[in-house]
């Protein structure tokens, strides 16, 4: 099988790509910002997937990521979480493709137009648009997360 790099930004679906592609037997490293300087070089990999996520959604999960377990802790309201979020920081996901993903792989994928069917080939590289994709080996969920969704309780789950 395969050597694949999903090289993404956080909370964009990586742990349940993660979970599918290692399922078909694929060998399957992980790269953020933080790490990818100490995995293999990028040309070593077979292909390389990223993932795109609608920026609004992206940030309310990152900020639960950081956050939710102190604020299920604390006795908050609303308006307080609101106020939290959008203090924090709403750019990471707008500027990640030309700030971290050009930097390491020298591919700047806004030149290109992105397909109807949320999948952009690149050569090696594959960006997927996450709101597009069936998310069989979804891994952030109650059982997970405290302040996760059982995807039981949504419609048709």
């Amino acid at each position: 099988m395969s050597k694949i790099l999903v090289f993404t930004m956080h909370k964009v679906g990586s742990s349940s790509m993660l979970r599918g592609l290692k399922a078909e037997g694929h060998e399957v490293d992980r790269g953020y910002e933080e790490n990818i300087s100490s995995l293999p070089p990028i040309l070593s990999y077979d292909a390389i997937y990223t993932l795109v996520r609608e920026p609004i959604s992206r940030n309310i999960s990152w900020f639960f990521e950081m956050n939710g377990n102190r604020l299920l802790k604390e006795s908050t309201t609303l308006e307080h979480i609101k106020e939290e979020f959008l203090a924090s920081d709403q750019y990471y996901s707008l500027d990640w493709f030309g700030r971290v993903f050009f930097t390491a792989t020298g591919v700047d994928v806004y030149k290109y137009d992105f397909p109807p069917n949320g999948i952009l080939f690149l050569g090696k590289i594959c960006v997927l648009r996450t709101d597009q994709m069936k998310h069989e080996h979804r891994a952030d969920t109650k059982e997970t997360r405290p302040y996760g969704i059982s995807i039981k309780s949504l419609p048709n789950g």
